[in-house]
C-alpha cells in the first residue's frame, strides 16, 4: 500500500460511514480478488505482526466468532454482501472487528490530535 493510499484509508477509518469502511475493508482483506472472505484471509489480516503467542490465540478465537457470525448461509466463506451487511449494521460484529483492527491504534491516536489555529 502507498502512503497516500494509507493516509486515506485511515481517514476512513477515523471519519468514515461504517458501509464505507467495510468495503474498504473487504478489499483489503481479499488477498486472491475472488469476493469471499476465507478464514485464512481474515487470520493473515488480523494477525500480520503479531508475534506474541497469547495474542495469535485472542485473534483466533475472535476470527472463529466473526465467521460464525457473518458467514450467514454457513458456506464456510463470508461473501462481499454477508460482510458489508454485518460491519455496517450489526455492532457487535462491529465491536469485534475494532478490537483486533490493526488500523485501531491509529486512529486511536489520531483522535487525541488536535489542530491549533493559534
Amino acid at each position: 500500500m502507498r502512503f497516500p493510499n494509507f493516509c486515506e484509508t485511515v481517514l476512513l477509518f477515523k471519519n468514515g460511514a461504517r458501509e464505507d469502511q467495510a468495503k474498504m475493508l473487504f478489499r483489503i482483506i481479499d488477498i486472491s480478488d475472488d469476493t469471499v472472505l476465507s478464514k485464512f484471509e481474515l487470520l493473515k489480516f488480523f494477525l500480520k505482526g503479531v508475534r506474541d503467542k497469547d495474542r495469535k490465540r485472542a485473534v483466533s478465537d475472535v476470527v472463529n466468532e466473526l465467521m460464525i457470525m457473518m458467514d450467514k448461509d454457513e458456506s464456510g466463506e463470508v461473501e462481499r454482501e454477508e460482510f458489508s451487511t454485518s460491519i455496517a449494521s450489526e455492532d457487535e460484529v462491529w465491536m469485534l472487528f475494532e478490537a483486533i483492527n490493526p488500523f485501531y491504534p491509529v486512529i486511536e491516536k489520531l483522535n487525541f490530535l488536535t489542530v491549533d489555529g493559534d
